[in-house]
Protein backbone atom coordinates (compact mmCIF):
# COMPACT_ATOMS: atom_id res chain seq x y z
CA UNK A 1 0.00 0.00 0.00
CA UNK A 2 3.16 1.78 1.03
CA UNK A 3 4.27 1.63 -2.78
CA UNK A 4 0.84 2.42 -4.49
CA UNK A 5 0.39 5.64 -1.92
CA UNK A 6 3.95 7.37 -1.60
CA UNK A 7 2.53 9.56 0.94
CA UNK A 8 2.08 6.96 3.43
CA UNK A 9 5.26 6.09 3.92
CA UNK A 10 5.53 6.81 7.95
CA UNK A 11 3.12 3.65 8.16
CA UNK A 12 5.87 1.58 7.12
CA UNK A 13 8.31 3.26 9.52
CA UNK A 14 5.56 2.16 12.26
CA UNK A 15 5.47 -1.20 10.64
CA UNK A 16 9.45 -1.44 11.60
CA UNK A 17 8.84 -1.48 15.35
CA UNK A 18 5.03 -3.96 15.33
CA UNK A 19 3.79 -6.42 13.36
CA UNK A 20 0.65 -4.04 12.67
CA UNK A 21 -0.04 -0.34 12.12
CA UNK A 22 -3.23 1.17 13.65
CA UNK A 23 -4.37 4.25 11.63
CA UNK A 24 -7.73 6.58 11.77
CA UNK A 25 -10.04 5.53 9.02
CA UNK A 26 -10.62 9.40 8.29
CA UNK A 27 -6.63 9.74 7.85
CA UNK A 28 -6.82 7.47 3.78
CA UNK A 29 -8.54 8.66 0.97
CA UNK A 30 -11.09 6.94 -1.15
CA UNK A 31 -8.66 5.84 -3.40
CA UNK A 32 -6.44 4.56 -0.70
CA UNK A 33 -9.71 2.88 1.19
CA UNK A 34 -10.68 1.38 -1.79
CA UNK A 35 -7.11 -0.44 -2.23
CA UNK A 36 -7.39 -1.39 1.23
CA UNK A 37 -10.65 -3.04 0.77
CA UNK A 38 -8.98 -4.80 -2.62
CA UNK A 39 -6.55 -5.82 -0.32
CA UNK A 40 -8.76 -7.60 2.38
CA UNK A 41 -10.86 -9.35 -0.42
CA UNK A 42 -7.73 -11.05 -1.80
CA UNK A 43 -6.28 -12.02 1.24
CA UNK A 44 -8.95 -14.72 1.50
CA UNK A 45 -12.02 -16.33 3.66
CA UNK A 46 -10.44 -14.76 6.95
CA UNK A 47 -10.13 -11.53 6.05
CA UNK A 48 -13.77 -11.15 4.33
CA UNK A 49 -14.81 -9.47 7.57
CA UNK A 50 -12.95 -6.90 7.40
CA UNK A 51 -13.46 -6.63 3.67
CA UNK A 52 -17.11 -6.08 4.28
CA UNK A 53 -16.65 -4.09 7.39
CA UNK A 54 -14.66 -1.14 5.81
CA UNK A 55 -17.02 -1.49 2.41
CA UNK A 56 -19.60 -0.68 4.89
CA UNK A 57 -17.67 2.09 5.79
CA UNK A 58 -17.32 3.40 2.66
CA UNK A 59 -20.65 3.48 1.18
CA UNK A 60 -21.85 5.04 5.02
CA UNK A 61 -19.36 8.05 4.61
CA UNK A 62 -19.96 8.24 1.12
CA UNK A 63 -22.82 10.44 2.11
CA UNK A 64 -21.35 13.08 3.35
CA UNK A 65 -24.31 15.29 4.17
CA UNK A 66 -24.85 14.33 7.61
CA UNK A 67 -22.16 11.71 8.43
CA UNK A 68 -19.68 15.01 8.44
CA UNK A 69 -21.67 17.47 11.07
CA UNK A 70 -21.60 17.58 14.77
CA UNK A 71 -24.07 14.91 16.64
CA UNK A 72 -24.70 12.41 13.48
CA UNK A 73 -23.68 9.09 15.08
CA UNK A 74 -27.52 7.51 15.60
CA UNK A 75 -28.22 8.61 12.02
CA UNK A 76 -24.65 6.79 10.84
CA UNK A 77 -25.00 3.56 12.38
CA UNK A 78 -28.51 3.43 11.25
CA UNK A 79 -27.35 3.77 7.97
CA UNK A 80 -24.48 1.04 8.28
CA UNK A 81 -27.33 -1.28 9.67
CA UNK A 82 -29.54 -0.47 6.51
CA UNK A 83 -26.80 -1.41 4.08
CA UNK A 84 -25.43 -4.62 5.51
CA UNK A 85 -29.01 -6.32 5.36
CA UNK A 86 -29.63 -4.89 1.56
CA UNK A 87 -25.81 -6.10 0.91
CA UNK A 88 -27.11 -9.78 1.81
CA UNK A 89 -30.48 -9.69 0.27
CA UNK A 90 -29.42 -8.74 -3.00
CA UNK A 91 -25.84 -10.29 -3.26
CA UNK A 92 -23.83 -7.30 -3.74
CA UNK A 93 -20.54 -7.18 -3.80
CA UNK A 94 -19.27 -3.77 -3.19
CA UNK A 95 -15.68 -2.69 -4.18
Amino acid sequence: MVEAFPRLTSLAEQHRFANKVEVPFDQFSSDELLFLQGLYRDAGPKMQGCCAQLSTLRVALSDKSASSMPGTLKPFCQRCCAIYPRMGIHGERRR
